[in-house]
């Protein structure tokens, strides 16, 4: 076996693995960076404007992290939205209202790319990774791997209508960029996708970390719970 072929069974086996365990505690951030050109001046000075510059994003913080938790098994979350509002996902369904709204009381939208749901969705449909150098994940020391998923291959896993990166983001790609990171015992506890858009000047992360595993998860589901605690009431 490769050692590409090793890391993209990695990669999947953490996924099958994670979705077992059922339910998370999770924050999902963004982040943009933003591009600046940095130029090496010399006695050269046309020579080295042309041969030594180099692109660098000075990242920025776009939004506060937004905690939430997942239910991996029935395919649904709900994290912070528009605080007050909180956004519950139901598979390829959204809501949007404050913790406790009744669900059926709230117009039901798409469910968009970009959300926690979506994230974890995509890495089942991984088709390369390559395993990069460990880093430290929230307190953990983790393999880190850079991989591509094909976005058709993953809404053939789940069981609804998967959203895709709006029009213009990835006009006829249908393959997207990500990174993963796997505790010791084979759970995923990142997901990274990272946007570059040309002439924009800037480069956008979504981050999701995955805090804690098996955790209570609300009975009541037809009222909006709590981000932070799945507690149905506000």
């Amino acid at each position: 076996m490769s050692q590409e072929s090793a890391a993209v069974e990695a990669v999947l086996s953490a996924h099958e693995r994670t979705l077992r365990r059922g339910s998370a505690r999770i924050v999902l951030s963004f982040q943009v960076a933003v591009l600046t050109r940095m130029f090496l001046f010399g006695m050269r000075v046309v020579f080295l404007l042309r041969r030594s510059s180099k692109t660098v994003y000075s990242p920025k913080m776009l939004e506060e992290p937004r905690p939430g938790i997942i239910d991996l098994e029935a395919h649904r979350c709900v994290y912070d939205g528009d605080r007050p509002k909180a956004e519950l996902i139901v598979g390829d369904r959204s809501w949007h209202g404050a913790p406790g709204t009744t669900v059926d009381g709230l117009s039901a939208q798409p469910a968009s790319a970009y959300q926690p749901l979506w994230l974890v969705d995509v890495v089942g449909g991984v088709v390369d990774a390559t395993e990069q150098a460990p880093e430290a994940v929230n307190g953990r020391t983790v393999r880190r791997f850079s991989a591509h998923a094909d976005l058709n291959r993953a809404a053939e896993m789940v069981p609804y209508t998967m959203a895709m990166p709006p029009a213009g983001e990835y006009v006829g790609v249908t393959r997207i960029s990500l990174e993963v990171c796997v505790d010791h015992d084979g759970y995923i506890r990142r997901i990274r996708q990272i946007s570059a858009y040309s002439g924009v000047l800037t480069r956008s992360t979504i981050t999701l970390d995955v805090m804690e595993f098996g955790i209570p998860l609300p009975s009541d589901w037809s009222r909006i719970p709590h981000p932070s605690d799945g507690s149905p009431l506000s």
